[in-house]
């Protein structure tokens, strides 16, 4: 973790923390992701082998068993409360877009981006003849 810090035009950074450490040289963090209740999801592939083709994908080195997922919160403070996102209306999807969460607002997108056109449109298009 580091602090971002502006440096005239652009910006430096200074060292906080680590997020996580492990002292398993196969340690190998590759995925993050926030789940809808604000918790962090750490995907571990743990495998001797690094990098990208540079081994046969055959090699008997190369673990294909093996792997974790870490789950991480914040000691002391609550999770978030899911946001209903698969299935809702239109207009709570669009009341999503005003949650302080940035993956909430991203889901939604993502909902809204299934949805039929046709609807998405008609439903704003009655929006702002009301706003008129």
């Amino acid at each position: 973790q580091h602090q971002v810090i502006e440096d005239g035009t652009g910006f430096t950074t200074k060292f906080r923390q680590n997020l996580f450490v492990s002292k398993d040289l196969n340690f190998r963090p590759t995925d993050l992701e926030f789940a809808p209740d604000g918790s962090l999801y750490v995907v571990d592939w743990h495998n001797v082998l690094i990098g990208h083709m540079q081994h046969n994908v055959r090699d008997p080195n190369r673990d294909k068993k093996h792997g974790r997922i870490y789950r991480m919160t914040y000691k002391g403070r609550p999770l978030q409360k899911p946001v209903k996102i698969d299935g809702a209306s239109i207009p709570a999807l669009l009341d999503n877009f005003t949650h302080p969460v940035m993956e909430v607002r991203h889901r939604t997108r993502i909902e809204l981006s299934e949805r039929e056109a046709a609807g998405l449109v008609a439903f704003l298009e009655a929006l702002s003849r009301v706003a008129d």
